[in-house]
């Protein structure tokens, strides 16, 4: 569960990077 939250929360900083890239 902690993986995939882990895993989750890249994803996320993935797309706001995305979105100020």
């Amino acid at each position: 569960m902690s993986r995939k939250f882990s895993a989750t929360k890249a994803l996320i900083f993935f797309l706001t990077y995305l979105s100020f890239g």
